[in-house]
């Protein structure tokens, strides 16, 4: 009987989560802003480099090129993302997938985490909704990658407590496995803070395991868990490691406006009971962007957080409020001082966003909810306020604010509200009275409907406190949706778009300057506005992606791009002059091609229009031209690419040496007398072998897991 409620409520868990996020879950509308901006262009070359039979290590069609593979938001390391490429081109229909895994991951994660503070399935469900369906999981649900680090974030807790505690195999494998998950689908952000987590776990796990006889785990497992999660992780560590010489972002940010942008700070709290008025266009909440803003979990989830300060003195509550607190104060970023001590340590700095911290919040606050609901409708204990007093208190109140808010905003604005609400077209934002209107409302309906049950069935009722809370979280995901979940234009518009996208590399952008080379190309389609290059395999110096080389950064930072972009693919020198050029030679761009201002290789003489430059092609991972240079000296030939020392080059089959010219790009030397076709090549010693220890890594904790639940199945 236990397992069949069990189930049920699975399943149930299952259907609210499909009918919260339906526009994205049953693939009718196309998900919002950076999913398909940024992280579907990613994935999209990756499937095409495979698709095409060669590894994605290098894309050329952003930024100068840059290192795929050592891009850490393209899904190459996920093995959710080799199973949806599996399937076939990854598309817009594969990023609503994919999204939809992790809300449903999210969801039972929860579920799953709050096995540690009850037995009993309905406070587990309760916090599952609260969770799976909160303010984050809807408000930013255009960054894939945020979604993806809350979802796996409480599998990998649960485990690692329950590991510390019971010592079991099992949960060596699915730690394993949950942070390879998470690391390789989340922002590197949350892999960041996630390890600090796994290591203040450690610390209390070590301190427990020699001060008392409560916890059983052992050297040789913990062993055995980190080999095997190294192994998960190796091609991201290794990847990371050839990279990370070049990474405009592996140094720390400065403390200021960029790195501190979109903080959840006291004005986000009115998030807590009022998160449609984060929807708003209201400048109450400062620089904090409108997907950063939304820390909803619920009317009654919230309620029965704020329940357990009755309870402060227990140990367990205490903690949880003090790490809630904290957490809080990190979210808010540089509106406190505590964020500048945070800085400091190893790691910190170099992300911003600090709204991201909402999720580790949020799970605390769920579990707050989930032991004052344990308490108080499970166990019946009594509390020193009346319950159903409590929810008659809070309709008067949501009445009044209701009332008032009515008076001073003229109701047409509702009423236009509801006539324009709409899937199908882009919505203009409502002002923060209206919002605050619209939810008072729901909150009075919400209050008056919970008050009228407790009086008829004179208890609290587990399955009543469930059903209010799934209406007000799917009533708060159903209106959020247009602004937050999905742009108003249907998946089926883009099924031709991706079917006729070119198969084959332009080759024509080979011989055109960089300036000329735009980065909206056509056919154009509403939503992807950016790294459209990358889907129309095109050269471009435009388009977005964080897997930038600090030396592009720089260049762009000193004014002199610009004079890079005058030159096409390969360029022959045309003068030799080893010094930084002046504003004025700047403002005559157009005669600086072919102009050599930096070289790190030997200082030899070279000649004037000496090599002749044809026949450029772009590869996978590769670019050949054919070069003559007739005269008796080395020459040089200008490669407009971010350097790499992973590039080989190499002319009759002799290898040529590169280096790194003009700051950023790639010159390689010439011998004198020389002709033939120079072929280039990006080649990475660590990823194959890297990538299939993972892949091996995963199959075997897939298959041991299945083994295990399929056994533990028949014995039941």
């Amino acid at each position: 009987m236990e397992s069949v409620r069990k189930y049920r409520l699975h399943l149930g868990l299952v259907a609210l989560v499909l009918l919260a996020f339906w526009p994205i879950t049953l693939g009718i509308y196309l998900p919002k802003w950076d999913n398909v901006d940024c992280y579907l262009p990613y994935r999209y070359f990756v499937h095409f480099s495979y698709e095409n039979g060669q590894l994605p290590l290098w894309n050329p069609f952003q930024h100068l090129g840059y290192p795929a593979y050592s891009d850490l938001q393209n899904g190459l390391y996920n093995p959710i993302v080799w199973l949806i490429n599996l399937i076939g081109n990854y598309d817009t229909l594969s990023i609503a997938i994919e999204l939809s895994f992790y809300w449903l991951v999210g969801a039972f994660g929860a579920f799953k985490f709050m096995r540690l503070f009850t037995d009993n399935p309905y406070s587990q469900f309760f916090g599952a909704l609260a969770f799976g369906l909160s303010g984050f999981m809807v408000g930013t649900a255009q960054i894939m990658i945020f979604i993806a680090g809350a979802a796996f974030l409480p599998h990998v807790l649960y485990h690692l407590f329950r590991f510390f505690n019971e010592n079991l195999w099992r949960d060596v494998f699915w730690i394993s496995l949950f942070i390879g998950l998470h690391v390789s689908a989340a922002s590197p952000a949350y892999s960041i803070v996630l390890f600090y987590l796994i290591f203040l776990i450690f610390a209390w796990a070590l301190w427990m395991k020699y001060s008392s006889n409560t916890v059983k785990w052992t050297w040789a497992r913990l062993i055995v868990l980190i080999f095997i999660t190294v192994l998960c992780l190796l091609p991201i560590i290794s990847s990371t490691v050839e990279f990370l010489p070049y990474f405009g972002r592996a140094r720390k940010l400065e403390y200021g406006s960029f790195l501190l942008q979109n903080p959840f700070d006291w004005h986000g709290y009115i998030s807590f009971l009022f998160p449609l008025s984060t929807l708003s266009s209201s400048d109450w909440f400062g620089s904090t962007d409108l997907t950063m803003r939304n820390g909803y979990i619920g009317f009654l989830p919230l309620i029965f957080a704020l329940l357990t300060l009755f309870r402060i003195r227990e140990v367990k509550i205490r903690w949880l409020w003090i790490a809630f607190i904290a957490i809080l104060l990190m979210a808010a970023g540089g509106e406190t001082p505590f964020y500048r001590l945070v800085y400091h340590l190893p790691g910190f700095g170099l992300f911003r966003h600090p709204s991201i911290f909402r999720a580790h919040a949020m799970l605390l606050l769920t579990t707050l909810a989930v032991i004052g609901f344990d308490h108080v409708v499970v166990k019946k204990e009594a509390l020193k306020i009346d319950f159903k007093r409590m929810i008659l208190f809070c309709g008067i109140g949501f009445m009044a604010c209701f009332l008032l808010l009515f008076w001073y905003r003229f109701p047409g604005e509702i009423s236009t509200w509801v006539n324009e609400f709409s899937y199908s077209k882009e919505l203009s934002f409502y002002s923060m009275r209206t919002g605050l209107l619209i939810n008072s409302l729901l909150l009075v309906i919400l209050c008056v409907a919970l008050y009228s049950v407790l009086v008829l069935k004179k208890e609290i009722s587990a399955k009543w406190i469930i059903l209010f809370t799934s209406i007000d979280l799917l009533i708060h995901a159903v209106i959020s949706g247009p602004y937050t979940l999905s742009y108003p234009y249907k998946q089926a518009e883009y099924r031709s778009y991706f079917m006729d996208l070119p198969k084959d590399i332009n080759q024509n952008d080979a011989q055109q300057p960089y300036s000329l080379l735009k980065e909206n190309y056509d056919p154009k389609i509403a939503g992807i506005w950016r790294n459209t290059a990358t889907l129309h395999k095109r050269l471009t110096y435009d388009g977005h992606n964080q897997t930038q080389f600090a030396s592009f950064n720089a260049l762009e930072k000193e004014g002199r791009f610009d004079w890079l972009l005058v030159n096409p693919l390969f360029t022959e020198v045309k003068g030799y002059k080893l010094k930084v050029l002046s504003d004025k030679q700047l403002a005559k761009s157009l005669q600086l091609k072919g102009c050599l201002w930096h070289w790190d290789g030997p200082l030899k003489a070279i000649n004037s229009d000496t090599m002749v430059v044809k026949n450029p092609k772009i590869g996978f991972n590769s670019f050949e031209v054919t070069i003559a240079n007739t005269s008796d000296r080395e020459d040089i030939l200008l490669l407009t690419q971010n350097y790499h020392h992973n590039w080989k080059a190499r002319l009759n089959g002799k290898e040529l040496k590169i280096h790194q010219a003009n700051e950023a790009i790639m010159g390689i030397r010439i011998p004198k007398k020389t002709s033939g076709r120079v072929t280039i090549l990006f080649e990475s010693p660590w990823f194959l072998p890297s990538t299939i220890a993972a892949a091996s890594a995963y199959l075997f904790l897939f298959t041991l897991l299945i083994i295990s639940y399929l056994k533990k199945y028949f014995n039941n």
